[in-house]
């Protein structure tokens, strides 16, 4: 196999990108689905019956314009285009989306990856179906096949779809209802939620050290072109695994609104175990150090996972509780005049009052007196 120039292929990534503002969480997800479109359909693993690949569903979560979203995503689609990597056209049919992974087909396999900086754009074309699409393909079976309105069957062999995209808190409210926190998709997608950039920085010092890493970042990426095979478990790796998932996964406590995520976080420690791996080397083994690395990651985006759809419910103002929190949360202190000013065109007066006390008995803020004036102090750490 070729050999590599990092040892640690995502801390050169990271090095990389260390200007950038995006939160550290989306720099990490952004380069491990770089790696899962880049190794495609070539690699993959065993457990029980099935087998698995490392294609992964990365949703990048934030309020529009702040948490710098859209630049995570080109880091990685820049990376993939410069290495000749097969993506997926930004806005684009269920149809279409078909038609692409079938035209660029190799050794038999329909292997594509979605870089999407607006997963509006990319849904709105074909709406649920394309959810639908998305949640069938996930497993990578032998086949996936479809029956066409005129009578005709499409067929994709051996497909192979990544996704890496990014969308805000409200388009998720506004276009699903709380079956979306329990169907099929939103289990098999991982959620990156944040709310601010990890720091303010007008300019980037951009050092020749850092374009190195790029550089050598992109040789790795080529040689990863040609790994392919089984990764293999190492004694140590199965018994850590067993002994997580038949002891300690079915006591880890969640949010009821991750119960289908949690229901398939052992499918996701495998398919980023595989893409640990595959950062360090181009060997086909999958130690216990990959395997506590997928659940490290997984694990640290959990508290902040609901927020991506928590406004996705029964309740009408469940998106408008959300913002004001997020509102006083960003700005740490606000004037209930401020607040109900912001409001106002989105609720009666009544309705901010109810939503302040519940987020009060909630315990995401306290109330405060200063000059006769009434403040609202966020509890929640930025």
């Amino acid at each position: 196999m070729n050999q590599r120039r990092l040892d640690d292929w995502m801390a050169g990534f990271m090095h990389y990108t260390k200007e950038s503002e995006c939160p550290n969480s989306y720099l990490i997800w952004s380069a491990l689905s770089t790696l899962s479109a880049i190794v495609q359909r070539r690699t993959y693993t065993r457990w029980v019956y099935k087998v698995f690949y490392p294609n992964i569903y990365v949703l990048l979560v934030g309020p529009p314009g702040i948490t710098h979203k859209g630049s995570a995503i080109e880091f990685s689609h820049s990376l993939l285009r410069k290495v000749g990597a097969s993506v997926a056209s930004q806005s684009i049919t269920k149809e279409g989306l078909i038609v692409q992974m079938r035209a660029r087909a190799v050794d038999n396999a329909n292997a594509l990856a979605v870089m999407s900086d607006e997963f509006s754009s990319f849904f709105d074309k074909s709406g649920t179906q394309m959810i639908s699409f998305l949640t069938d393909i996930y497993d990578c079976r032998d086949g996936w096949d479809d029956m066409t309105k005129g009578g005709g069957r499409i067929v994709v062999e051996a497909p192979y779809l990544s996704m890496f995209a990014a969308t805000t808190p409200r388009w998720i409210a506004d276009n699903f209802d709380h079956r979306f926190t329990e169907g099929g998709f939103a289990a098999r997608t991982i959620f990156v939620a944040e709310t601010h950039p990890r720091f303010l920085k007008a300019r980037a010092d951009i050092t020749q050290d850092m374009l190195d890493a790029q550089d050598d970042m992109l040789e790795d990426l080529a040689a990863m072109q040609s790994v392919e095979g089984e990764y293999i478990w190492t004694k140590e790796a199965e018994d850590w695994f067993d002994d997580w998932y038949e002891t300690k996964w079915p006591r880890e406590h969640v949010d009821y609104r991750l119960a289908s995520y949690h229901g398939r976080k052992p499918t996701h420690v495998i398919k980023i175990a595989m893409l640990a791996a595959l950062n360090e080397s181009n060997e086909l083994e999958l130690d216990v150090r990959h395997l506590k690395k997928a659940y490290q990651v997984l694990t640290a985006l959990e508290r902040n996972m609901t927020r991506a759809y928590a406004a996705v419910g029964k309740n009408p103002f469940a998106g408008d509780l959300e913002r004001m929190a997020e509102t006083i949360q960003q700005r740490g202190r606000i004037s209930r005049r401020e607040l109900v000013s912001l409001n106002v065109h989105e609720m009666d007066r009544k309705t901010i009052d109810e939503n302040l006390l519940t987020l009060e008995v909630m315990g995401k803020l306290r109330k405060e007196l200063d000059k006769g004036e009434l403040w609202y102090l966020s509890t929640e750490k930025k």
